[in-house]
């Protein structure tokens, strides 16, 4: 089996071109894929809401009330003190509701994303962009 120097060329040639196309490939799977630090930091806010809701739902059937929650009065609840990014989180209580706040000056120009949950949301909502 004898293949012209011609056919070998353009093998190659295919090669080259189908390892190119593969490597574009790669390269926009990765764009879509891959979050910022700026997007794990919003996730991770979200979830942290979350789980305040969780605790002050769970705190208000057992004890009648929600839980007012933050850094100088009783942090180590929720180990706000200790905790990861850039968020600050806090638990205003006024009578039966409340409404947890997770806040950052994500690039720093001094304007604050603001995200919030209260007793009537289960999912956290932007209040303010960065």
């Amino acid at each position: 089996m004898n293949i012209s120097f011609e056919s070998r060329l353009l093998l190659r040639q295919a090669g080259g071109l189908a390892a190119l196309f593969l490597i574009l490939c790669m390269i926009v799977i990765y764009q879509f894929t891959h979050r910022s630090s700026l997007e794990g930091e919003r996730e991770r806010a979200q979830v942290m809401l979350r789980r305040i809701y969780d605790l002050e739902m769970a705190h208000r059937s057992e004890n009648g009330t929600y839980l007012s929650i933050n850094r100088e009065t009783n942090g180590d609840i929720l180990r706000l003190n200790d905790g990861v990014g850039q968020f600050t989180y806090r638990v205003d209580v006024t009578g039966d509701r409340f409404v947890a706040t997770a806040k950052a000056d994500l690039d720093g120009d001094g304007q604050a994303e603001i995200w919030q949950i209260d007793q009537r949301n289960t999912d956290p909502v932007k209040v303010n962009e960065d």
